[in-house]
Order: C-alpha cells, then structure tokens, then sequence
C-alpha cells in the first residue's frame, strides 16, 4: 500500500523556494501598485478604500501599507486611518532621476521647450518593443496632441522610438530587428529591415527624428536624443502635433529643441 506523504506539524506545507521567488514579485507589484492608486486619487485614502480599487484582501494590504509607512514612503494618518504618498517618494524620485537624466530639471526643460514651440512635448524611453512616453506637456494651441503619460508605440514606428534606435550600435540593432521580425502583433508586420536601417542612418546624420501621420492622419512628431553620459539608458524629447504646423517648420523647430537641450546640457554640448 502507497504511503501517504506526512505533512509537518504545522499542518501547512512547506514553501518551495520558486513559490517564495513568486509570492516576493507579487508583494513588487502590489507595492507600485499601492503608490500608483493613491497618486492617481489625489487624496488619502483608507484602508477599505485602496482595498476595493485594488481589489485585495485588507490583511494582506495592510500589511504591505505598514511596511511602506515603516519606510517613510507612506504618510499614515492615525485620526482619519488614511494613507497617502510622503515626501521619501519625491526624494527617492528626484535621486533616479538624477541619475537617469543627469539632473532633476527635466520639467523645466519640457516646459522650456513647449513654451517655445507651443506644442505638446514628452520624455520617451524604450521598453521591449516599444518607446514609451513619460512627463507629458500639451500644448498652447486650440489644436493640439493629446499625449498620455505611459502611452506606448512600435519602437520602429513612432519618432521618439526611431530616435531611440539611432543611439543603438549595429549588434543592438541587429537583435531589435530580429524581435521586431519575430513579433506576432500586426503592427510589427510591415517592417522593410533595408528601409528601416536607411532612415535609422539617416536620423544619426541629422540629428533629429520624425514621424507624420502613422497612428492618426495629419499627426506629426519630431523628436531627439537627450545627450547622457555613456552607459545611461537613452532618453528621447519628443514634440508632437498637427502635421500642418510641424511639417512647415520642421528644421525651425528642431533647432529650438536642439537649443534647449544644450541650455540643460552645456558639458555634453561643448562649444
């Protein structure tokens, strides 16, 4: 007769260490997304409350609250039992990035920019096969781009992704490429790699990238490397808007940000 396996005293049974791997990525996420919910309800908000946005048992999210309030990352408030964001995130923020974007000004230097070509403008950094939009600004104009912060667009397609792939050297392009040709979503279907490695070449030489009307008609972009120290991950500024205003003033617009950049970045851009 088969025995029967014993399990501890504790009447559980034991953890194996990829349960511990899994339970340890699921506690990440619950953390991002704790501080992503109370950012995005823009007042504190009580147990019960962020448990029902999230969808999470109160034991476990309690616990997890506590932590990121031991930490300094939460702000919790006895009288009311709410919690809400404290300045430690700010901090830890502003210290990233610092280090991503080599200093913590990149908001004025968005607003720079906007202020002088009057469009929408926005942070764009890769992810997988994607570019992907950061501290969005719309634009001045009765007319203007309405681009959402954490929008994603083929790498291959958008402006900020072109100028993203420019910062590439031949072997990461070479293995974009073969992702991009093994990706099974349409918009990955039509890539010509000949084409696609001439205007890469072509955005090198020039300096700036440009994309019109390849998700909506009469939509343009133009956007550019931000000139970070080696090593750094690439970030692109790009500046979107309706295909009659840009087109017209390309060349014009592209040295406004070009200039603006250098104003932020004088010892990347020597005289």
């Amino acid at each position: 007769m088969a025995k029967t396996k014993r399990l501890p005293a504790s009447g559980k049974t034991k953890r194996t260490p990829r349960a511990d791997r899994e339970a340890a990525g699921l506690s990440v996420e619950r953390v991002f997304l704790i501080l992503e919910t109370l950012a995005a309800s823009g007042k504190p908000q009580t147990l019960t409350e962020i448990a029902i946005r999230l969808g999470l048992p109160k034991s476990s999210l309690l616990k997890l609250l506590r932590s990121l309030s031991n930490l300094g990352y939460l702000n919790e408030d006895p009288s009311s039992k709410t919690y809400f964001p404290s300045l430690g995130v700010c901090n830890l923020g502003r210290r990233i990035e610092n280090l991503l974007i080599g200093h913590n000004e990149h908001q004025s230097m968005l607003e720079d920019i906007r202020d002088a070509v009057g469009e929408t403008v926005g942070l764009a950094t890769q992810h997988g096969l994607y570019a992907q939009y950061h501290s969005c600004l719309p634009g001045y104009q009765p007319l203007t781009l309405n681009l959402t912060e954490g929008v994603r667009y083929p790498i291959h397609k958008s402006a900020a992704g072109r100028a993203l792939i420019s910062a590439m050297n031949d072997a990461e392009f070479d293995k974009l490429l073969h992702r991009i040709q093994k990706a099974r979503d349409e918009e990955f279907a039509d890539v010509d790699p000949q084409r696609l490695k001439r205007d890469i070449r072509r955005v090198a030489k020039r300096g700036f990238a440009t994309s019109d009307s390849v998700y909506a008609t009469n939509v343009m972009s133009i956007a550019k490397l931000l000139p970070l120290p080696a090593g750094v991950r690439p970030i692109a500024v790009s500046i979107g808007g309706p295909t009659t205003r840009l087109k017209a003033n390309r060349d014009e617009i592209a040295n406004i940000l070009s200039g603006v950049i250098e104003q932020y970045y004088p010892e990347q851009n020597p005289a």
